[in-house]
């Protein structure tokens, strides 16, 4: 039977044997006013009686005996024990949960052992929050409980209840009582990494609780299963209708789904304590922002980041609604760059945490990279014991994990506040004079007549054209090729280079007003010559013949995307092939053929993973420029192998397990050369992507073309042109504009682009 998988330092082994062997036998209320049955003795020592029958393995006749031996010794929390071990084995397992608590509160919980025991036995009657109860007692009574105070944690962590977590993780870590999992449960936890098997299992040994399903409800919330997790958030509130917790994420889940009369219909009524937690706050500012409501929607993710400081939700949509209402009276003097920052200091944490869990929770490295990060936030306790473990996991120490810690620990005392103000503006922005929202006052429905008639002119316009229809018209029409990243696809153990499949350009070479194709392959080993070559197909009114030979365009790189533009500014297009390993420039020469000028590309690195790119006027000196896409960097992209330990099989490692690499931003010359000026247009993100899709053009109303790149688990970037007293830089701003996450300020796997007017 399962046991709780719980992360933690306890005797996780002991926990689920003991769990295991109760099963699920009914449920038996004890109290001393009811006590167990008895039966008449004539012996004076009734309990000597029960351990007797006991040591016959007769449960029953043990358990007559309870009473009676409860009676002559009374408060003796041994006894109680004693008995409680009786009651188990009589399959009264409610009863011996009973039992075992009055003997904690007899010794004043003192026995540590015995509460957890406690707390086993609650567990396995399904009645975890009343062993919940039980360790906030014991640690209230017993503040150096250490071990009971881990359980209590990895149980609020469990069951989704952050707030009440984060009291004792500072008190564990203060106190040097942490590990690993402690840290990464701690630092940053987006997405609910639990299992929910454990917390079915609860629910089916005690159905009267349905609460431990806030868990399964966080983790369907993640995986975009919205109607799925209001329904058991709602199976909970029909059994607890105070759960503020359970309400305060109905109101973020069913405001992530756009459904905001139903968030007013919830909050709206009885008062309740759900505005104790961040995903209340964040759904408020939802409710707000969906009717324009721009500043008690600031005032509302506020709130948020003032219960959890480091909810990064609540920071990136702070700082895209004070973005959007600059202009108004009240958010002038916010300062919209400190609230930026932080948003994307905590963006950046969160993908150290996640690279960090995906190897394994084993890489020294990566633990120094997360303690320098929190270091920078002002989190130094958090930020000194990841240095802590940093160093633990090294047979010898590197210079760079002692001195980070030394550099934590000279600005670290006794009286260190656990999240420093000092250093961190974003915190020290006050909101309390905007007007925080107010459910009643917030109308959601609004006027959308001239949408909907927009709508419905599109819709009949639509419904008279005669259906679209494609057909696959390939081969029929010369168009005879296929790109591998791989020779043999249907080999296992694939690696994650050979997992992105292979672009295409569109390019009329030849001006003749028909588009010609440029086709991708690759095949081989990256960063060598040895794949399959790409194809130029010549259209000719509407088939096509290949000449990639005549033309001198048959590259043989792990070629992933190509960049089709003007480059030198002769009226023909060019061609930018973008490799595993080295990049091709070709210059359309204007006869039909193209050469090789990647001579003309400054600080050039054969060994970089590209995948796509453009070619624009950037600065607008009228002369093309260029944007080159990087993916994963790493020498151990293409050797190293990710072995799951749900399966034990290898497959492709995640792209989260290496490094993202810099895009590179280039500015074409009077002379053809193309130089690399990403450091002197300020082009370096603070948090790197694995850019897969890219689009240029002008996408706001000032004046200069824009730049909007799709990265792979990691932030999209969104850089605009800024020109200030003479100083040509890019700016970006995907986080403020909401361009650079989903809606929860979740990285996704955003693989490729397309640009159109939807709304028309």
């Amino acid at each position: 039977m399962a046991a709780m998988q719980f992360q933690g330092s306890v005797n996780i082994v002991w926990t689920c044997l003991f769990i295991a062997a109760m099963g699920t036998v009914g449920c038996d209320s004890y109290s001393p006013s009811d006590p167990p049955e008895s039966v008449s003795s004539s012996s004076d020592n009734p309990f000597v009686e029960m351990q007797a029958a006991a040591s016959r393995d007769d449960w029953q006749a043990a358990l007559a005996y309870s009473n009676a031996a409860l009676l002559q010794h009374p408060g003796d929390a041994e006894v109680m024990s004693e008995v409680a071990r009786v009651a188990f084995f009589a399959d009264k397992p409610d009863l011996a949960a009973a039992l075992l608590r009055d003997a904690c509160v007899a010794e004043s919980f003192g026995n540590e052992g015995r509460c957890l025991q406690t707390v086993v036995a609650y567990i396995g009657v399904g009645k975890l929050y009343d062993g919940i109860e039980l360790l906030e007692q014991a640690i209230a009574s017993q503040p150096k409980h250490f071990e009971l105070r881990r359980w209590l944690f990895d149980f609020y962590i469990g069951t989704e209840d952050r707030i009440a977590a984060f009291p004792h993780a500072k008190v564990l870590i203060q106190h040097r009582r942490f590990d690993v999992d402690l840290l990464v449960s701690l630092t940053s936890m987006p997405r609910r990494s639990f299992d929910w098997g454990p917390l079915d299992e609860m629910v089916a040994r005690n159905p009267s609780d349905q609460r431990p399903w806030l868990g399964r409800a966080k983790k369907l919330f993640d995986q975009g299963q919205y109607d799925a997790s209001v329904e058991l958030l709602d199976r909970i509130l029909d059994q607890h209708p105070d759960s503020a917790n359970t309400i305060a994420l109905k109101a973020r889940v069913l405001a992530a789904a756009s459904e905001f009369d139903t968030v007013k219909v919830l909050l709206g009524g009885e008062t309740h304590e759900a505005d104790r937690y961040p995903d209340y706050w964040i759904a408020m500012g939802d409710l707000a922002r969906s009717t324009n409501l721009l500043t008690k929607a600031s005032r509302a993710y506020w709130e948020a980041t003032r219960i959890d400081a480091n909810v990064t939700e609540a920071w990136s949509k702070l700082a895209s609604v004070l973005r959007a209402a600059s202009d108004t009276a009240e958010l002038k003097s916010v300062d919209v760059d400190a609230v930026y920052h932080r948003s994307v200091q905590l963006n950046e944490l969160d993908r150290l945490v996640q690279r960090f869990d995906q190897l394994h929770r084993t890489s020294a490295e990566q633990a120094i990279e997360i303690a320098e990060s929190l270091r920078d936030l002002g989190r130094l306790w958090e930020a000194e014991a990841w240095a802590a473990v940093a160093i633990s996991m090294q047979t010898t120490p590197n210079d760079r994990a002692v001195q980070t810690r030394q550099s934590i620990i000279a600005k670290m005392n006794k009286q260190t506040p656990w999240q420093q103000q000092r250093g961190q503006p974003g915190l020290r922005i006050d909101l309390s004079s905007f007007p925080a929202p107010i459910v009643s006052d917030i109308e959601t429905t609004r006027d959308d007549v001239d949408l909907r008639e927009r709508h419905a002119s599109l819709s009949k316009f639509m419904q008279s054209k005669s259906p679209i229809q494609l057909r696959d018209e390939a081969k029929q029409r010369g168009v005879n090729f296929a790109g591998w990243t791989r020779r043999d696809p249907k080999t296992m153990h694939t690696k994650l280079h050979e997992t992105l499949g292979c672009g295409a350009g569109v390019i009329d070479y030849d001006l003749d007003g028909w588009p010609d194709l440029y086709l991708l392959a690759a095949g081989g080993v990256p960063t060598q010559s040895n794949s399959d070559s790409n194809a130029l197909m010549r259209n000719h009114q509407g088939d096509f013949m290949e000449t990639t030979s005549a033309a001198g365009v048959d590259d043989t790189g792990f070629a992933q995307g190509v960049a089709v533009g003007d480059v030198n500014e002769d009226g023909f297009a060019d061609l930018w092939v973008l490799n595993y390993g080295r990049n091709r420039l070709l210059i359309n020469n204007g006869d039909g053929t193209f050469g090789d000028a990647t001579d003309r590309i400054s600080d050039h690195d054969d060994s970089r993973w590209s995948t796509s790119g453009a070619i624009a006027d950037i600065d607008r000196d009228g002369i093309s420029d260029a944007i080159v896409l990087h993916y994963c960097h790493g020498d151990n992209i293409t050797t190293f192998d990710c072995t799951y330990e749900t399966d034990g099989f290898e497959r492709s490692c995640t792209p989260v397990v290496f490094p993202a690499d810099q895009d590179l931003f280039y500015r074409g010359s009077e002379t053809g050369e193309l130089v690399n000026h990403t450091a002197s247009w300020s082009a370096t993100p603070q948090i790197a992507g694995r850019g897969l899709g890219i689009v240029v053009g002008s996408f706001d109303d000032k004046a200069g073309i824009d730049i909007y790149i799709a990265n792979d688990q990691t932030e999209n970037h969104f850089w605009s042109m800024l020109d200030s007293a003479g100083v040509t830089r890019l700016v970006e701003t995907g986080i403020t504009r909401g361009l650079a996450s989903n809606d929860r300020s979740l990285a996704q796997g955003s693989m490729g682009i397309a640009v159109g007017d939807l709304n028309l």
